[in-house]
C-alpha cells in the first residue's frame, strides 16, 4: 500500500546539549559520506549550544546538494546538524524498512526535482514528506529487512575484513622502513602527472570518472589501469585512493604510477598532504611538491614488500568489488519483493 513519507515518519524535534556530544556522534553534512558511505568523525563541534537529538534506528539525510545521496541509519544516541534531516519511523513501519525504502536513486532523484536553490540545493522539508513509498505490512517488511540487512553484514564483513589486512599492510610497510638510510625524491620512482577532463560524460558509459574522494560520473574510455594511486590535486587534499577498476581520472586529481604501489601508497598515507596546500581561494597541490617528496628507498627491500603485500591488496579490491555487486543486489531487491516478482519464501535466509 502506498504511503506518503508523513503518514509512516517525523522529523525529530528532540534536543541534545552540545556539551553532551563528541566528535564520534556529531554529524553534520561534511562528515556524512556520499552514496551512502556511512560516516566518519566530525572535525569539530557546533558552537550553539543544544542540536537535533537522533536515536538508535532513526534514518538522516543530510540536506544540502541531497544528489550526493548522504543517507545514515544510526546504530546509536547523537546530535545532528541544522542541515541534517532526522527522520523518526512511526509504529506502522519498522526502522530499517524505512531506512531501506529511501536508500534508492527515486528518493533522491525526487528530492532533487523539489529541492530550493542552484548553487548549493536544499531539499525542501514539506515536499520530502510528501513523497510516495511503499509499506506492506510489519510481517512483510520484517522478512524483507531480514533478507536486506543479511547482505548488509556481508558488507560490513568485507568492510572490517580490509580494514584488519590494511593494518597489516602498513604495520609491513613500517617494518620495510627499518634500517633504511637512503633516501629518493617520490619522483625518481615514480610517475606524477595530473588526471584530464574527460571529453564527455555519459550515464551509461563503462567506465567511471573519479576524484580524490568518490565517483563523479561515468564515460566511455578510461585513462587510468587498476590500482593506480589517485589523489587530489585541486580541492580535497589528503585522501589517498586506489580504485579496483579502470577508471578516468579527472583533472583534479594526482595520479602516482610506479611499480611500487603499495609501499607508496603507505607512505602517502602516512604523510599530511594538506600542509602542501599552496591554493588561496580553494585547496592546491602541485606535481613538483608530490616528486620532491624524500622517502626512505632500498629497492630490494621495496621489491620484496611488494611481493608480500601485494595479495593482500588485491583481497581488499575484491572484497571491495563483491560489496559493490552485494549493494547492487540488495538495492534491486527491495522493489522486487514489494511487487511480489521474487517471492520472500524464495529468498528466506
Amino acid at each position: 500500500m502506498k504511503y506518503k513519507l508523513s503518514e509512516v515518519a517525523y522529523y525529530s524535534k528532540e534536543k541534545i546539549k552540545t556539551d553532551d556530544l563528541s566528535p564520534e556522534n556529531y554529524l553534520s553534512t561534511e562528515n556524512m559520506l556520499p552514496e551512502f558511505g556511512g560516516i566518519t568523525t566530525a572535525s569539530s563541534l557546533p558552537t550553539i549550544s543544544t542540536v537535533t537529538k537522533y536515536q538508535p534506528g532513526d534514518v538522516l539525510l543530510s540536506n544540502i546538494r541531497p544528489y550526493f545521496k548522504k543517507l545514515y541509519y544510526s546504530t546509536s544516541e547523537g546530535g545532528c546538524s541544522n542541515d541534517v534531516l532526522c527522520l523518526c519511523a512511526k509504529d506502522n513501519i519498522i526502522k530499517a524498512f524505512l531506512y531501506y525504502s529511501l536508500k534508492n536513486d527515486d528518493f533522491f532523484k525526487y528530492v532533487m526535482a523539489t529541492a530550493k536553490g542552484t548553487k548549493m540545493p536544499r531539499g525542501d522539508k514539506s515536499a520530502i514528506m510528501d513523497y510516495e513509498l511503499e509499506v506492506p505490512d510489519l510481517e512483510t517488511q520484517q522478512k524483507i529487512v531480514r533478507i536486506l540487512s543479511a547482505l548488509d553484514q556481508k558488507i560490513e564483513l568485507n568492510h572490517k575484513q580490509n580494514q584488519n589486512l590494511s593494518d597489516i599492510i602498513k604495520t609491513f610497510f613500517k617494518n620495510t622502513l627499518n634500517g633504511i638510510s637512503d633516501t629518493v625524491k617520490l619522483g625518481e620512482i615514480s610517475k606524477v602527472f595530473s588526471g584530464k577532463r574527460p571529453d564527455s560524460l555519459n550515464e551509461m558509459g563503462k567506465y567511471e570518472v573519479v576524484g580524490a574522494r568518490n565517483v563523479m560520473g561515468y564515460t566511455n574510455a578510461y585513462n587510468q589501469e587498476a590500482g593506480t594511486i589517485i589523489t587530489g590535486r585541486v580541492g580535497t587534499l589528503g585522501i589517498i585512493k586506489r580504485y579496483p577498476r579502470k577508471t578516468w581520472a579527472s583533472d583534479n586529481t594526482l595520479v602516482i604510477d610506479t611499480e611500487f604501489k603499495n609501499c607508496i601508497e603507505c607512505f602517502l598515507s602516512g604523510i599530511d598532504l594538506n600542509s602542501y596546500n599552496r591554493g588561496s581561494t580553494q585547496p592546491l597541490i602541485t606535481q613538483t611538491d608530490l616528486k620532491n617528496l624524500i622517502i626512505p628507498f632500498e629497492k630490494e627491500r621495496f621489491l620484496t614488500a611488494e611481493q608480500k603485500m601485494t595479495p593482500l591488496r588485491n583481497k581488499i579490491f575484491n572484497n571491495e568489488l563483491e560489496n559493490e555487486q552485494l549493494a547492487l543486489l540488495r538495492d534491486a531487491l527491495l522493489p522486487k519483493l514489494l511487487s511480489g516478482s521474487i517471492s520472500l519464501e524464495s529468498m528466506q535466509l
